[in-house]
């Protein structure tokens, strides 16, 4: 899938289409340009070569976003994984290809109310081309923002939705370069194989490099 936003600012595309290896097996993919040149455009691209996903920003700002929800269309629904419980999961983990500037990337959980459980990853600059380097925080309230009156528990135990969203809305982010092989949730409990059928022990989220960096993981 290929989302790219060009042209004279605000611009807002969209891609979507199936995804067997993902969470809901499928996966939607928006690119957001709020400012910059005509010219100057903010790309996110799925499946090139061993990463999942590249983003390209120009001298622009804007965001890229990946939606997990259960369905291959433009619009978002908070109920539509059914309320997975990713309470059984201690982390969140992404691995990093490339990141030459760096900047936040916010994942938000949403259940079926459309309560959100958001927090943030600081991707650091200075990351060179065909590097893996593991970034992850606990799925622990502390680490999350809550948006709704749901709990922690509530959302996390019942997740209808993910968001992923690469943030270059900030002038520090302009021609941001990053690329991602892998973001999966981890943990040692076993999950129950009849509200998540998949294999144990990393729930992918969305993979590039699964097969080399998964040895003891699950895939979402």
């Amino acid at each position: 899938m290929v989302a790219t936003a060009d042209g004279p600012p605000p611009t807002d595309v969209s891609d979507f289409g199936a995804a067997p290896s993902a969470v809901g097996g499928t996966r939607e993919l928006f690119a957001n340009k709020s400012s910059g040149a005509p010219s100057a455009a903010v790309s996110g691209f799925t499946n090139v070569g061993p990463n999942l996903l590249r983003v390209s920003v120009g001298e622009a700002q804007g965001f890229v976003q990946i939606i997990w929800d259960g369905s291959a269309d433009d619009t978002v629904n908070p109920a539509g994984l059914g309320g997975l419980d990713f309470m059984i999961y201690d982390a969140l983990e992404i691995f990093v290809t490339k990141s030459d500037i760096g900047g936040p990337i916010r994942f938000g959980f949403a259940n079926a109310l459309g309560h959100l459980a958001e927090t943030t990853i600081d991707v650091p600059g200075g990351i060179p081309n065909n590097s893996l380097v593991l970034l992850s925080v606990a799925l622990k309230p502390v680490n999350f923002t809550l948006f709704g009156s749901s709990s922690f528990e509530d959302i996390l135990g019942n997740v209808g939705a993910v968001r992923m969203t690469i943030d270059a809305e900030s002038v520090a982010q302009e021609t941001w370069e990053s690329r991602y092989a892998v973001v999966a949730l981890t943990g040692t409990q076993a999950p129950d194989t009849a509200v998540i059928p998949l294999p144990m022990p990393a729930l992918l989220l969305l993979t590039g490099l699964c097969g080399l960096v998964l040895a003891a993981r699950r895939c979402v």
